[in-house]
C-alpha cells in the first residue's frame, strides 16, 4: 500500500481536444481520450507491451476464416451510479450506435459490415462479411472504439444519460464537463473488476489547444501533465519538469496531398488537381527537408518513415523502402524544380491550401506544416497555411471534397497494413488521402485473404505502389511523450498503443509526503 499523503487529490492533464462529446459515434478516435478514464473495452492492453488480453471479456475465439469472433463476458461487472450489470445487451447496443447511418467514428465502416448475436447474457458473437484478422486490436483500445456504456441507463434516461452522466465500468467514473474547459472524473464507488484502485481520487482533462499555454499552466501548477512539443519540452525540463515516454513507438506522421480521387468513375475526380501528375508528387517529396524536421523540430527523438503505414514488423514490408529512400525521396530542391518544369509548372503556378491543427500527442504538426511551407516556397509552390479545427476539415475528407489541399496527419496507434490502407486510402475509409484503382483492387484482395504468405505478398505490392507513386509525404515515427511535474507525478507507465495514447489512467502514481 502507498505510504504518505498525496500532495494533490486531483491530477490534471492539459491536452488539446479536437471534439468535445461523450457520443463515441460522432467523431474520430481522438475524442476517445474523454472515455478512457470511465469506460472499458472487451479486451484491454498491457501497459508495457500494448498486447491485448482479457478485459470485459474473459475469453474469446474465432473461426477458421476469421469471419466470426465470439466472446465470453465477465459476469457480475457493475456500472457506475448503481445502473446495473454489464451484459451482452450493452455490447449489441453500443455496436448499433457505432454502425448507425449517422456514425462517423473511425471504425464505423468496419462496424457496418458486422452483425451481433447475443448468444446469452454473457456471450456475444460478431459476424463479419469478410475475414477480419485484426480482432485483437478492434476489440481492445488499440484500434477499437467499442467502449462499453449502459443500454439500461439509455433506455431509462435517453440521450441525456450519455451527454450528462454516462455510466461506464472503469476505474474512474464521470463527474462533470465544463464545455470549452475540460472534463473531470472521480474514483468509482465500486471496486473495479481487476481489483486495482487509482492513486489519485480525481482526474481531470483540461482542454488547451495552444502549445505554449499548456506549458504555462504546467509551470504554474495548474496542470501536472502536459503534452508539449519537443522544443517546449526542453524549456520545461530546464524549469524542473520531467519527460515520461510511452513504452512503445506509437505515432507515424505524414503530410497528405489531398484530392487524389483517381478511382475510375469517381464523381469526386477533378482534372485540375496538380497531384495527378506523379512528377509533382515526387517534386514535393524532393523539396521537403526531412533532416531539418528531425533535427530542429523533433530534436533527434524521431526515426524516419519510408512508406506511411508500413514498418519492418508489418505485413508487406520490403527492405527496398529503406534502401532506396534516399535515391527516390532524398532532399533535392534542384531536382524538384526540374520535375515541376517538366510537368509544365513554373514558379507560382501551383497554389495549395494547407489546413493546420495539432492532435493530442502531436503538438509538432503545425511546426512541420510551417517547415514544409518554406521548403515548397523555395521551389516555387505557394502554400497557404490555414489554422482550423479538425471538425471543420473532416467532413470534406469523408465526402472526398478536399481538392488541392495538403494536411499533416498521423497514424496513431501504428495500424496494421490492412487497417492503415482502409483508413487513409480505401474507398470505404474516412480520409481518402490517395485513391487509385490498383491500390483499391489490392486492398480488396487483402481483405478477402487469410493465407499469411499470400497476404504478405499482396501487402508488399501495396507498399511498393505507395512508394513508387509518391502518394504521400512520409515524415517520422515517434514515441508519445508527456511533460510532468515531478513534485506531483512519480510514475506513469503506459504503452501508447491506443488512439488516444493516454491509456491506463489509473496507473498514474503520485508523489507522497
Amino acid at each position: 500500500m502507498p505510504v504518505g499523503q498525496l500532495k494533490v487529490n486531483r491530477v490534471i492533464a492539459a491536452m488539446p481536444v479536437l471534439q468535445e462529446t461523450n457520443r463515441i459515434w460522432e467523431g474520430p478516435w481522438s475524442l476517445l481520450q474523454q472515455h478512457v478514464p470511465f469506460a472499458d473495452t472487451l479486451l484491454r492492453n498491457d501497459p508495457t507491451t500494448g498486447a491485448a488480453g482479457p478485459g470485459l471479456a474473459v475469453s474469446w475465439e474465432f473461426n477458421d476464416d476469421f469471419t466470426q469472433w465470439k466472446f465470453n463476458l465477465r459476469e457480475g461487472v457493475q456500472y457506475h451510479f448503481g445502473i446495473g450489470e454489464f451484459t451482452s445487451a450493452d455490447v449489441a447496443w453500443v455496436h448499433s450506435l457505432l454502425s448507425s447511418d449517422d456514425s462517423v467514428s473511425t471504425m464505423s465502416p468496419v462496424w457496418r459490415t458486422v452483425t451481433v448475436d447475443q448468444v446469452g447474457d454473457y456471450e456475444v458473437a460478431f459476424n463479419f462479411e469478410t475475414p477480419y484478422l485484426d480482432g485483437l486490436r478492434l476489440f481492445s483500445r488499440t484500434a477499437g472504439d467499442l467502449y462499453m456504456m449502459s443500454k439500461a441507463q439509455f433506455d431509462a434516461e435517453g440521450m441525456d444519460a450519455i451527454d450528462d452522466r454516462p455510466a461506464g465500468t472503469g476505474h474512474y467514473r464521470y463527474l462533470e464537463r465544463s464545455p470549452g474547459l475540460g472534463v473531470s472524473y472521480e474514483q468509482a464507488e465500486i471496486e473495479h473488476w481487476d481489483g486495482a484502485t487509482p492513486d489519485f481520487p480525481e482526474f481531470e482533462l483540461k482542454f488547451i489547444t495552444e502549445d505554449a499555454t499548456r506549458m504555462a499552466v504546467l509551470l504554474a501548477g495548474d496542470a501536472h501533465i502536459a503534452n508539449l512539443s519537443r522544443d517546449l519540452q526542453v524549456e520545461a525540463a530546464n524549469r524542473g519538469m520531467r519527460i515520461i515516454s510511452s513504452q512503445q513507438p506509437t505515432i507515424q506522421t505524414v503530410s497528405f496531398m489531398l484530392g487524389q480521387y483517381f478511382l475510375t468513375g469517381d464523381e469526386s475526380y477533378r482534372d485540375d488537381v496538380p497531384f495527378e501528375d506523379i512528377r509533382v508528387r515526387e517534386a514535393i517529396n524532393r523539396a521537403v527537408n526531412r533532416a531539418n524536421i528531425m533535427e530542429f523540430i523533433y530534436k533527434g527523438s524521431a526515426t524516419p518513415v519510408y512508406v506511411y503505414g508500413w514498418t519492418p514488423s508489418h505485413e508487406g514490408w520490403d527492405p527496398r523502402f529503406e534502401q532506396e529512400f534516399e535515391a527516390n525521396y532524398g532532399f533535392d530542391p534542384e531536382k524538384a524544380r526540374q520535375l515541376l518544369e517538366e510537368a509544365g509548372y513554373g514558379p507560382g503556378d501551383i497554389e495549395i491550401n494547407f489546413p493546420t491543427m495539432n492532435f493530442s500527442g502531436n503538438p509538432e504538426l503545425s511546426q512541420i506544416a510551417e517547415a514544409i511551407q518554406l521548403d515548397l516556397d523555395a521551389v516555387g509552390i505557394t502554400i497557404n497555411l490555414q489554422e482550423m479545427e479538425y471538425t471543420a476539415l473532416r467532413p470534406d475528407l469523408v465526402a472526398k471534397q478536399a481538392w488541392n489541399r495538403m494536411w499533416m496527419s498521423r497514424n496513431l496507434p501504428i495500424r496494421t497494413t490492412q487497417e492503415a490502407v482502409r483508413v487513409f486510402y480505401a474507398d470505404e475509409g474516412v480520409t481518402h488521402a490517395a485513391m487509385y484503382d490498383e491500390l483499391e483492387a489490392m486492398y480488396q484482395q487483402l481483405k478477402a485473404t487469410v493465407d499469411l504468405a499470400e497476404r504478405d505478398e499482396i501487402a508488399r505490392r501495396m507498399g511498393n505502389f505507395a512508394f513508387d507513386n509518391y502518394i504521400s509525404i512520409p515524415i517520422a515515427q515517434i514515441f508519445y511523450e508527456l511533460s510532468v511535474d515531478p513534485e506531483i507525478v512519480e510514475e506513469y507507465i503506459f504503452s501508447g498503443q491506443t488512439p488516444t495514447s493516454l491509456d491506463h489512467i489509473h496507473l498514474i502514481r503520485g508523489v507522497r509526503e
